[in-house]
């Protein structure tokens, strides 16, 4: 409110006073119609001083070129990257858990061969075993050797294949820091 609309408040309230002590209720209820325009008057001029500023808020985030761009192009190519994170970690996830399934019963079937052997061995070195039993253990050493080089090479491929899956990580942090950082920018 202005000094004026002020001083003007002030006369009608003494006015609306003055009515009420001399009991005239048509003056008391003039005042208070004047009192109660003012104030509507003052509310109206308000509201529409905040309808323009509204108006105009809303006008420039229309014409601001970045919300355009971000709009019509950094948010779409931004679920496009988070989809193809997606996608990445999915796949990734794919080929590590088909490379342990592949690498882990090569694995149990060397240590259980190994564990056979090793019991063996030691009768062998304690002397509890015949020619004919050595004979054998010999055999199944040289058929445990290979086995032991060709499930290594399978372990071996297989947790390659493991860490190739994980080369993604690096490119998918950089790609969700970018999608980030858009998202702080709206």
């Amino acid at each position: 409110m202005t000094s004026e609309q002020n001083q003007e408040t002030l006369t009608r309230a003494h006015e609306l006073i003055t009515a009420l002590e001399k009991g005239n209720n048509d003056a008391v209820s003039e005042s208070l119609d004047a009192l109660t325009r003012q104030h509507e008057s003052v509310l109206f001029q308000e509201l529409g001083k905040m309808t323009r500023e509204l108006h105009e808020s809303i006008n420039n985030f229309k014409l601001d070129a970045r919300i355009t761009d971000l709009t019509e192009t950094d948010i779409p190519d931004a679920k496009e990257r988070l989809n193809y994170v997606i996608t990445m970690t999915e796949d990734s996830a794919n080929k590590t858990m088909d490379a342990v399934d592949a690498a882990l019963p090569v694995s149990e079937s060397i240590k259980n061969r190994a564990n056979e052997l090793h019991a063996e061995w030691k009768r062998f070195r304690e002397r509890d075993m015949s020619a004919d039993q050595f004979r054998q253990l010999s055999k199944d050493l040289d058929n445990f050797f290979p086995m032991i080089g060709e499930g290594s090479v399978t372990v071996h491929d297989n947790l390659t294949k493991i860490l190739m899956a994980q080369d993604f990580q690096d490119l998918t942090g950089q790609i969700i820091r970018r999608v980030i950082t858009l998202v702080q920018d709206v």
